[in-house]
């Protein structure tokens, strides 16, 4: 899910709806971590690379999966940075979160409509989706429970589908990974395809 939320966000960015370079507060100006003067530094980069200073480590917040995208961003204002912005690759699934309600907030669509839209529909992938209610023919899910295995239905939260949760099959996801190769098969110029392969830009 997160290269498809890396993908929507290069997309509004070559739009000039957003600049990949400016912080999180241009588009989202209530945007708030633990840190004052670090809310403001967060760039876009920083989340799509996770370098923002944000880690797991700092964030003990447990949301119920029926939190809204808003809800999320907001809780960050209980997450304390565990390195500097900008100087530490630490992984953090809710920088995401941040990415895929900004893609909301600057495209005016819903993340899941954007996607089907912008990205799904283009290549063909129908039988993929951002809105994993909506899914079906998926794969039952198993759990043990003193030694036998239980059927469990897999939670999903609401906010959470720019940073995992995206249905597809292995022949959409390969048709997917084949189009960035051919540096972006027109979803973006071959020049921001270069970009999005190349770490650490």
């Amino acid at each position: 899910s997160k290269s498809f939320t890396a993908l929507a966000v290069a997309q509004l960015a070559e739009q000039g709806k957003l600049d990949l370079n400016a912080a999180v507060r241009t588009y989202i100006p209530w945007f708030k971590v633990a840190d004052e003067d670090a809310s403001s530094r967060i760039t876009i980069n920083h989340l799509l690379h996770h370098t923002s200073g944000l880690s797991d480590a700092g964030y003990s917040v447990l949301l119920p999966n029926d939190a809204t995208p808003e809800q999320a961003v907001r809780s960050l204002a209980q997450a304390r940075l565990t390195a500097a912005v900008g100087t530490k690759h630490q992984y953090f699934n809710l920088g995401y979160g941040v990415l895929s309600y900004l893609i909301e907030i600057v495209s005016g669509e819903r993340y899941a409509d954007y996607v089907r839209a912008h990205i799904l529909d283009p290549l063909g992938m129908d039988a993929s989706t951002a809105d994993p209610s909506t899914a079906s023919g998926l794969a039952q899910g198993y759990s043990r429970l003193f030694g036998f295995a239980i059927p469990v239905r897999q939670g999903v939260p609401a906010y959470g589908v720019g940073e995992g949760y995206i249905v597809s099959t292995a022949e959409e996801m390969a048709r997917y990974a084949s189009a960035m190769l051919r540096e972006g098969d027109g979803l973006v110029t071959p020049e921001m395809a270069g970009r999005i392969l190349t770490p650490g830009l």
